[in-house]
């Protein structure tokens, strides 16, 4: 401490402290501003990333947090396009154009069933939360459509990681088979 300082504090130790407070009052208040803008800017390209999308037509899912242990409270966009036949689902961050992962599914209207088709992933995007997002919003269209029957494919592509896989679509309480190269949800 200097000599000003050590001066002040024993002439004026009420003053010293009290200026002490304002010096660290004005420390987090410059935190907070500084913490506030960054809210904000994230803030605004969220609402340009949802503006951009409704542009073109996709459904808003929701905005939400993945909970991943690699990849905690990062938000993200869940959206989906679809017709009759089948739906997309995606997953992207705000501010980023291309999407982290698609889930395409087929509907079956004759049969009262959906068919994933495949999802799709790069393998940076694995083991964040992405997947069990879009999984998660999929078994809410299933049941709100009361779809009775959900099957998909497991493809070769995907041998390295057979194991995520298995505990992936386990996780969601379907049954996989690596014999059959299948995998079966029956609601």
């Amino acid at each position: 401490m200097n000599i000003r300082k050590r001066i002040a504090q024993r002439i004026c130790p009420g003053v010293f402290m009290e200026n002490q407070i304002l010096i660290k009052r004005n420390i987090d208040l410059r935190q907070d501003i500084s913490n506030t803008k960054s809210e904000l800017k994230k803030n605004n390209r969220l609402l340009s990333s949802l503006e951009e999308l409704m542009k073109q037509n996709y459904k808003l899912i929701s905005v939400s947090l993945t909970k991943s242990i690699y990849n905690m409270n990062e938000t993200v966009i869940v959206y989906s396009s679809g017709n009759r036949n089948g739906i997309d689902i995606y997953v992207k961050h705000p501010s980023k154009s291309r999407h982290y992962l698609v889930v395409y599914v087929e509907i079956n209207e004759d049969n009262n069933s959906i068919f994933i088709a495949n999802i799709e992933s790069s393998e940076e995007n694995s083991n964040k939360g992405y997947g069990s997002l879009a999984m998660e919003y999929l078994l809410k269209y299933v049941k709100d459509h009361r779809i009775r029957k959900i099957s998909g494919i497991i493809s070769h592509v995907d041998a390295a990681h057979y194991d995520r896989l298995e505990h992936y679509y386990n996780k969601f309480g379907f049954d996989v088979d690596f014999k059959k190269m299948r995998i079966e949800k029956t609601l």
